[in-house]
């Protein structure tokens, strides 16, 4: 019968049972990545022959290789991967297997070779492959990771039922202690109020008009004067563009058109064409982006819209 000849993988990553601190597993790892073996062997002997399945893969590493005093002996490393494999523990499955095709036993190595591709251990199936067999399906691995998901589900509805739960009993209280104040209490809730007066666009005299010149002129345009009192301040500002109100002074407001950041200065004034008080607007810098008007008719008798200006004129 032909020989089989297949190397054996070295695990460089020992086993660890759990990430306990003081876990006597974990600590023979420590002490065997130091290459401290035989202080490894130490801490693994007695979880080993207690049943711990990494403790046991562990150990057959050390036989396997030879490591520390440890001799190599291939039969002791097989025994010890055996009982880690009997219990279920995959990586100890191809381990059994390398030492099993040495040792001259084929029909029990592909057996476990089989048994952890279908546990979806690549070692197995490359195996497998490099020997000419068939390579099983992962039906085990992926029974496994079904059963996990599904194990999840469960769960995380079992979780939203416990948070329904809980919401449901707080809307149950609140709203019986509703019905039980409403109950007590005379008060009722009254309607909201609403303002029966129509808006109004802002109105202004304005100080300067391009209702007889271009619109993007802005070197002396026409003079607008409705009241002689005004002739000063008109003169003041007459050729002056603003920015906003401050740069205007006085009572004067700076009235811009649509998407312009600069405008012209204007005597704000009321329905009747009075001039009024009006307090400088904490936004009358920058860019003007609304319309003040855009018909006539959305102006008070006696104004017209500019909408070059972007103002309700007094006419």
């Amino acid at each position: 019968m032909k020989t089989w000849k297949v190397s054996i993988i070295i695990f460089s990553c020992i086993t660890l049972l759990s990430c306990a601190a003081f876990d006597p597993v974990n600590i023979g790892k420590i002490q065997y990545d130091k290459g401290n073996y035989d202080e490894a062997a130490k801490w693994w002997n007695e979880p080993a022959t207690n049943g711990n399945m990494y403790a046991q893969f562990n150990l057959g590493l050390l036989w396997l290789h030879g490591l520390g005093s440890t001799p190599k002996n291939l039969n002791e490393a097989a025994n010890w991967f055996l009982l880690s494999a009997q219990q279920g523990y995959v990586p100890a499955m191809p381990a059994l297997a390398g030492v099993q095709l040495q040792l001259g036993h084929k029909e029990a190595a592909i057996s476990w070779l089989n048994l952890a591709a279908r546990w979806n251990n690549q070692i197995s199936q490359y195996t497998l492959r490099k020997m000419g067999l068939p390579v099983p399906q992962a039906d085990l691995y992926q029974q496994q990771q079904y059963a996990l998901m599904q194990k999840k589900a469960e769960q995380e509805q079992a979780e939203l039922m416990v948070i329904g739960a809980f919401f449901d009993a707080i809307n149950t209280y609140y709203g019986n202690k509703s019905v039980r104040i409403q109950e007590q209490s005379s008060y009722r809730p009254k309607p909201p109020i609403t303002s029966s007066k129509k808006y109004e666009p802002p109105v202004y005299q304005l100080q300067n008009s391009f209702m007889n010149a271009d619109s993007d002129s802005k070197t002396s345009p026409p003079k607008v004067l409705t009241k002689p009192q005004h002739q000063n301040l008109v003169n003041e500002f007459l050729n002056q563009s603003c920015t906003s109100d401050i740069s205007c002074g006085g009572n004067l407001i700076c009235v811009k058109p649509v998407n312009s950041y600069t405008g012209y200065c204007a005597v704000p004034v009321n329905e009747s064409g009075l001039e009024q008080i009006h307090p400088r607007r904490e936004r009358s810098l920058g860019q003007e982006r609304f319309p003040a008007c855009t018909y006539d008719l959305d102006c008070p008798t006696g104004f017209r819209c500019n909408r070059e200006l972007n103002a309700c004129v007094k006419q």
